[in-house]
């Protein structure tokens, strides 16, 4: 049962653990370290401060209450005798480093299990349980150890890891995961999948990287290949020019020629005629 579970199930009832005065915040402390915790009772007590002193320290880390610390759900709360000749005792749920609340029984006086908000004064500090498993269940199935936490079952592989907790006799009711040894394979397994995808990434990678290499060659290729085509360009410029200035020229020259033809063709009609008249005088004294 986790926490949650425990105040869900609690919350607005009477817990009577001992069956004694009934409806104590010390019934609510066992019945939670009883069904969450699954751990052994601590030693009787007359008052609930006396838990500070008589918890049991192979089950539970002991802090002290100081301006910067915050417990943690779950913990157990511990006051003093400044709030009364009993003390008080709770369990945390949640809160600041200045106020909190908790699921408490009998405070105020007579009061069923509720969440009550609370600040530091007068509190002593809180248990934690060892390696912040709370919730958890060790059981003695035929002999093999599970161990039960979020309403899941975990087989116990290493029997060292539990030592000096406590085991209850029967069968976890959670749902079964596999046993270490299967979970280690299974891991393994996953591990050589995913360094498979990885190795594959890395093809990928270096396919796409020669990739990029070759484009970059491609491209040192072109901005050559445009330098070039970009010279024969201005060549063309400079040869058009040269062209323009070429037929400019041989305007001018034509212009010139065709003066000089068409001077050239009166003197020829002239000299034409004449050599007409020279002929035809000729003519006239060979008659003659």
């Amino acid at each position: 049962m986790t926490t949650d579970e425990f105040v869900s199930k609690y919350n607005g009832k009477t817990i009577d653990f001992d069956g004694v005065f009934g409806g104590q915040c010390m019934d609510l402390y066992r019945q939670f370290v009883k069904e969450v915790l699954g751990f052994p009772q601590s030693p009787p007590v007359t008052g609930a401060y006396q838990v500070w002193d008589t918890y049991l320290s192979q089950y539970f880390d002991r802090i002290d209450n100081t301006p910067s610390g915050i417990p943690q759900k779950g913990d157990i709360l511990i006051w003093g005798q400044s709030v009364g000749k009993y003390g008080h005792i709770a369990v945390y749920l949640e809160g600041n480093t200045s106020s909190f609340k908790s699921f408490d029984q009998n405070w105020p006086v007579g009061t069923n299990c509720h969440i009550q908000s609370h600040n530091y004064n007068g509190l002593l500090g809180w248990l934690t349980p060892r390696s912040n498993m709370n919730g958890l269940k060790l059981w003695d199935n035929n002999g093999q150890v599970w161990a039960e936490f979020d309403n899941k079952q975990f087989y116990v592989e290493n029997p060292k890891s539990i030592e000096g907790l406590s085991i209850v006799k029967g069968q976890p009711s959670g749902e079964i995961l596999i046993k270490q040894k299967d979970q280690d394979a299974r891991l393994a397994q996953l591990r050589s999948e995913m360094q498979g995808q990885i190795d594959a990434r890395d093809v990928q990678i270096k396919g796409l990287n020669a990739k990029i290499e070759q484009l970059k060659d491609e491209k040192v290729t072109l901005k050559a290949q445009v330098d070039e085509y970009k010279k024969e360009i201005e060549l063309l410029k400079d040869l058009l020019q040269d062209e323009s200035e070429a037929s400019t020229s041989c305007e001018a020259d034509r212009d010139k020629l065709q003066k000089q033809i068409d001077e050239h063709k009166c003197e020829v009609k002239e000299m034409t005629a004449w050599e007409h008249f020279r002929e035809f005088i000729s003519k006239l004294i060979e008659r003659k």
